[in-house]
């Protein structure tokens, strides 16, 4: 098991079991889309595209079926040739849904692939499952989720209403809500079904992102595309060259290593080191100390200005109105720094208010912390000691300063699981 992560609402998607072998009968709106054929293009050389129409049947068959089908069609030895698209070569054991698009313009190359492009398959295959409470009020137990089975799962982000996920091969997949076009199929219109993002296609993404109604992708390039509420469109945009960037006038989304959504703000980390914020700033939650001198910087919509006044980081988050990143102390210790809205403390001081710029919680000084996540009104930290402790949300950080406890840190601060901060997780947060 990699990972679990929490649905901050319940969209209605699951797969509810009949009884021991039998089919469970999926909602009219979770079905698989039908079409008769699969059409895809093939294009080798100078020749002429090549128009292949495929019987629906065939997504399943692996691709060396199809090798074989286009190399008999050539002329051609089927064990000298492979295919490729614009995300790299495709490997010959992997079913056709899972690496080709509809409609999409492969290409025929001679010899097999070389190992750089393939990379190396362990030949495992990772399942997302998949339970919780539907819309209609029936309650799912963990099963696959329906319409994933062929692919295989490397990152998966949660919204307010829908779900993103990345496969091995590169692939962009998403299905639920859409009403800020999250889903980044270029309409509002939700899907039931997992549906793939052809607007990515010609790029290999690496790792998914949500936010409450927004999504992004970071590509094998470090680059960061971003679509969906407070985004520059509801398809999948470059940030880097949209208007949100002013068409390249900083270096924000290239270089992308992490990203972060709080409830209208973002946080961007790059490969080497730098954290980049934009969005709405009431709660000062960019971390810019210009914006403590000119009030313009505190209202309306932010775009990117520099990076963040911090030490390397290595990973960021975002709540719902506040932001966080955990910083290199050295020698393998890993310092917190939050900032923005403490009106619950989970900028771990007290007073409330807002905390304008970044600054480390008082009473960790004796702790290594490894992670640092955000989630609505709360921010978690955990330690290498495998200790967790919860800011905000309904903890008593007030508390947390305090030299009484074991390591400086009160238990008031460490405790989790309060109704408070059950309830602060409802909107905003990092998405996964």
């Amino acid at each position: 098991l990699r990972s679990v992560l929490p649905f901050t609402k319940h969209i209605g998607i699951f797969q509810t079991i009949a009884g021991p072998g039998a089919r469970a009968a999926l909602p009219e709106d979770v079905r698989e889309p039908h079409r008769r054929s699969w059409t895809i293009f093939v294009k080798r050389g100078a020749a002429p595209l090549i128009r292949v129409r495929l019987p629906h049947s065939w997504r399943k068959s692996p691709v060396s079926r199809l090798v074989c089908l286009i190399a008999q069609r050539e002329g051609l030895p089927a064990w000298d040739v492979h295919l490729a698209s614009a995300r790299g070569p495709l490997q010959a054991h992997r079913a056709l849904l899972s690496c080709v698009l509809f409609r999409e313009t492969l290409f025929l190359r001679r010899g097999p692939p070389s190992s750089d492009e393939v990379g190396i398959d362990d030949g495992a295959r990772t399942t997302l499952w998949v339970f919780g409470r539907r819309v209609c009020g029936q309650v799912s137990p963990p099963v696959p989720q329906p319409g994933l089975t062929l692919h295989d799962v490397r990152s998966v982000a949660l919204g307010a209403e829908h779900v993103l996920v990345v496969t091995r091969t590169g692939l962009a997949l998403a299905w639920g809500g859409n009403s800020c076009g999250q889903l980044g199929t270029g309409d509002e219109k939700p899907r039931g079904w997992p549906t793939s993002l052809h607007l990515l296609g010609a790029v290999r993404c690496a790792s998914a992102a949500c936010g409450p109604r927004c999504s992004a992708v970071i590509t094998l390039d470090e680059r960061l595309w971003t679509w969906g509420e407070h985004q520059p469109a509801s398809a999948p945009a470059l940030l880097h060259t949209s208007w949100v960037n002013r068409h390249g006038a900083t270096d924000c989304g290239l270089h992308a290593a992490q990203v972060a959504f709080g409830g209208a703000h973002m946080v961007l980390l790059t490969s080497g080191g730098a954290v980049w914020t934009w969005g709405y700033n009431e709660s000062s939650c960019l971390g810019w100390p210009a914006a403590m001198v000119h009030a313009s910087l505190r209202h309306g919509f932010q775009k990117p200005r520099c990076p963040v006044v911090l030490p390397q980081a290595l990973c960021v988050a975002a709540g719902a109105a506040h932001s966080a990143a955990l910083v290199d102390a050295g020698g393998g210790r890993g310092v917190p720094y939050l900032w923005g809205d403490n009106s619950c403390g989970q900028c771990g001081v007290g007073g409330g208010g807002c905390l304008p710029l970044p600054m480390p919680p008082p009473g960790f000084e004796a702790e290594s912390v490894s992670l640092v996540r955000c989630v609505g009104g709360t921010s978690v930290l955990v330690c290498h000691s495998g200790r967790c402790y919860l800011l905000g949300g309904g903890a008593r950080v007030e508390a947390a300063s305090s030299s009484e406890e074991e390591g400086g840190i009160s238990e008031g601060a460490s405790s989790a699981g309060s109704e408070g901060e059950q309830e602060a997780g409802g909107e905003g947060g990092d998405g996964g």
